[in-house]
C-alpha cells in the first residue's frame, strides 16, 4: 500500500501526547530535548503542527513544566502558517566526513550546510528568562528570529523576521553588519509597512 507523507505520520496531537508521556518517564528535571526534522516543505509543516500540539499538550500537563526555547522565542502561532505554501527551516554549517566530500566532488556539489527543522525543549520550572539569560532584560514582544535567506538589495539587507507579532519581510541597513538565517535579534525597533518593514535598531544575540 502506498501512503502519502501525511498519511504515514500519527496525527500531531497524538504524536505530541506520546512524546510527552515518554519524556515524563525518562527525562529528569532541567533536562533538554532536541527534536530534528526535515527541511522539505511538507514534512517541515508537519513539524510545525507538532510544535503547536506540543504547546497545547504542555498546557494540559499540570505536574510537569515544559517550555520550547528555540527556534521560536515564544509560544505564538507559527508565522509560517499564515500562507499555505510557506514553511520554516534552518541551515547550519557542518563538518563533512571525507566520504561525503568525495560524493560532493563527484556530483559537483558543495554542501557545507545542512538544512533542517528543529525544536529545543526544556523540562524546567525555571522561567525562560533564566534559561536564556541574554533575553532577561528584553521585552519578549520585540524579539525576533531571521527565518529566511538574507539577500542584499543595494546597500540594504532584505530578509524575513518572525516573532510574537508575526512574520514580516524586513529591510535593514547597517555598515559592517552580519546577518544570517537563524540569527536572533532582541529589542528590534521597526516601522511596519504593508509589504516591507524597515528596522531601525537591531541588537544581535550572541
Amino acid at each position: 500500500m502506498n501512503l502519502s507523507l501525511e498519511q504515514s505520520f500519527l496525527p500531531a496531537q497524538q504524536a505530541a501526547q506520546n512524546l510527552v508521556q515518554s519524556w515524563n518517564k525518562h527525562l529528569k528535571n532541567d533536562g533538554l530535548i532536541i527534536l530534528l526534522g526535515s527541511a522539505h516543505k511538507s514534512p517541515a509543516r508537519l513539524f510545525l503542527e507538532l510544535r503547536q500540539s506540543l504547546i497545547e499538550t504542555f498546557k494540559n500537563d499540570k505536574k510537569n513544566c515544559y517550555q520550547i526555547l528555540l527556534p521560536c522565542l515564544g509560544e505564538q502561532q507559527c508565522g509560517a502558517f499564515a500562507a499555505p505554501e510557506d514553511w520554516c527551516h534552518e541551515k547550519v554549517a557542518w563538518w563533512r566526513p571525507p566520504y561525503f566530500k568525495k560524493v560532493d566532488q563527484l556530483a559537483r556539489l558543495d554542501r557545507k550546510e545542512i538544512a533542517m527543522s528543529y525544536l529545543v525543549i526544556s523540562k524546567s520550572k525555571r522561567p525562560k528568562q533564566e534559561l536564556l539569560p541574554i533575553l532577561s532584560q528584553s521585552n519578549f514582544e520585540n524579539n525576533f528570529r531571521v527565518v529566511s535567506p538574507v539577500h542584499k538589495k543595494g546597500q540594504d539587507f532584505v530578509f524575513y523576521l518572525c516573532g510574537q507579532q508575526g512574520k514580516y519581510k524586513t529591510q535593514f541597513r547597517q555598515e559592517g553588519a552580519t546577518i544570517d538565517q537563524g540569527s536572533i535579534f532582541i529589542e528590534a525597533d521597526f516601522d511596519q509597512g504593508e509589504m516591507l518593514s524597515r528596522v531601525h535598531k537591531l541588537k544581535k544575540m550572541g
